[in-house]
């Protein structure tokens, strides 16, 4: 899909007084009391837990969500399962977990979209305040990539073919409202490139038509296309420095764009409802999880940072993100409706 941009500069709505309420619903939640039956110790959990993915299968997420659920399985003695609900930059996914019954057994497991899409959408279909952030997985840098044999040899290149192209090129992301469309956004906007973005519901279809000829470029995560470098060139990175992969691949910092030199990030939310002890129980287990050799090893070869966070830190990790992400999307004007 192809997105049509409205652009509004007087426009300043931002995450804050969103996130405000979020933030003070998760400490209340946090304080507040322990459902009854999970007081007088029925166990947590006695059957299966759902993790909901904001991306389609097959995509970095989805391995890195079924490793943590593979774990979970084995320790827990109780399934848990991974059910994918792509589309809508993660909303659908979202929205699914936000409205579920706040019980412990419908976990989401989201890109930074969700936090993304609260900014560019002035109704978005969920609120903020209505999810309960566990833990902080990883922070993932994103990458924009060309066809191998493309002419396009970095960022400077592909702005100068946009802007002698009539129609402009053509730049895919993983959805409308993605760290990706952001980013691409904020790249041109700043240089009047002229870039039409595309969206689709995972990485998988942008890289095919990317690989087909169907779009100049595309935005996703480096654990995806540092597996397909055979069929396509990585000409920026948005992260605090260059991968240990593609050394010699930029950031969009060092390109010329510091405000597009934004990295993404993945994290698990219960409905803000959630009893206290059960979501510090997820994020307990998440945090042992992200811990292991394995998982470690697993994470780094798709060229993220694990972290591993607890509920009051991601919590706070999600105050200062948001700045980023506003300053971005007010600076660039940039809605969705």
């Amino acid at each position: 899909m192809t997105t049509k941009y409205r652009y509004s500069g007087a426009r300043s709505r931002t995450l804050a007084t969103a996130l405000r309420a979020f933030h003070a619903l998760w400490i209340g939640a946090s304080l507040g009391a322990v459902s009854p039956s999970f007081a007088q110790g029925a166990p947590y959990p006695d059957k299966p837990v759902r993790i909901v993915l904001s991306s389609t299968a097959g995509g970095t997420l989805d391995t890195l969500g079924r490793t943590i659920a593979e774990h979970m399985t084995k320790d827990w003695k109780q399934p848990v399962v991974v059910e994918s609900k792509p589309g809508a930059a993660g909303m659908l996914a979202a929205t699914a977990v936000a409205k579920a019954p706040a019980d412990g057994y419908t976990v989401l497991f989201s890109l930074a979209s969700v936090l993304q899409n609260t900014v560019l959408r002035r109704t978005p279909p969920y609120r903020m305040a209505e999810l309960s952030p566990v833990s902080l997985v990883a922070t993932m840098p994103v990458v924009l990539a060309v066809k191998a044999d493309s002419p396009v040899k970095n960022l400077a290149d592909l702005i100068r073919l946009s802007k002698s192209s009539k129609r402009g090129v053509s730049i895919a992301s993983w959805g409308n409202g993605s760290t990706g469309h952001i980013i691409s956004e904020a790249i041109n906007q700043a240089s009047s490139a002229g870039f039409v973005h595309v969206a689709y519901k995972g990485e998988a279809e942008p890289y095919s038509d990317l690989v087909g000829g169907r779009v100049m470029a595309a935005t996703g995560s480096p654990g995806f296309y540092l597996n397909h470098l055979k069929d396509v060139r990585i000409i920026a990175v948005g992260a605090p420095q260059r991968l240990g992969r593609i050394p010699d691949v930029p950031t969009f910092s060092e390109a010329g764009f510091p405000l597009a030199n934004l990295s993404g990030w993945g994290g698990f939310f219960v409905p803000a409802s959630t009893p206290a002890a059960i979501t510090a129980k997820l994020s307990s287990e998440i945090q042992r999880i992200v811990a292991l050799p394995d998982v470690i090893e697993r994470i780094r070869s798709m060229e993220y940072e694990p972290v591993g966070s607890n509920s009051a830190d991601f919590a706070r990790f999600i105050e200062k993100d948001s700045a980023l992400w506003t300053n971005v999307v007010t600076k660039g004007g940039l809605s969705l409706e």
